[in-house]
This record gives C-alpha cells, structure tokens and sequence, in this order.
C-alpha cells in the first residue's frame, strides 16, 4: 500500500491537458493504485534502460502513469509521467 505519493511538474502539466471528466477518472484510478499498485489489471512493470528504476503502470489500453518508488516496501513514489507509449521515449 502506497502511504504517501507526489506528482513532479511534468505530470501534473500533463495530467491538466486532459478534459475534466477524464482528469476525475485519472484521479479514480490513481487513488484504487496506491490500495493495491501490483494488482493484476494494473498491469504494473518494472522499466528498462534509460527508465531503470522507474515502474508503468495502466489506466486503460491507450494510458499509461510511469512513476518511481522512492523507498524499497513501495510507501512512498513519485508520479512522474502520464500518456500514451510516447512517454517511454
């Protein structure tokens, strides 16, 4: 269980961009994550290469969260991005 979480300028830039509606989705989603982050329709993965150390998970098919634990046991992170796969980039 996540205890405490923050979100970097990038990702509250980005998550601002998105219509109301689906900004409360996000917000939705995001506080069911920090209950249960590793649960199966998450889809939660560790990324690599120049992401190592950062993890993604889903909101839907086309939404992704990366974001970085700041400690080992998960209780606190950092949200660091929101989009499509563009974000891995």
């Amino acid at each position: 269980m996540i205890k405490i979480y923050h979100y970097s300028s990038l990702f509250e830039r980005k998550l601002y961009l998105f219509p109301k509606e689906q900004r409360r989705i996000i917000i939705e989603e995001i506080n069911l994550f920090t209950q249960n982050p590793f649960e199966k329709s998450f889809n939660t993965h560790p990324l690599k290469e120049k992401y190592q150390g950062y993890y993604a998970f889903s909101i839907d098919k086309n939404l992704r969260i990366m974001f970085r634990p700041k400690n080992s046991d998960f209780t606190e992170i950092l949200f660091y991005d929101i989009g499509g796969h563009e974000i891995y980039k």
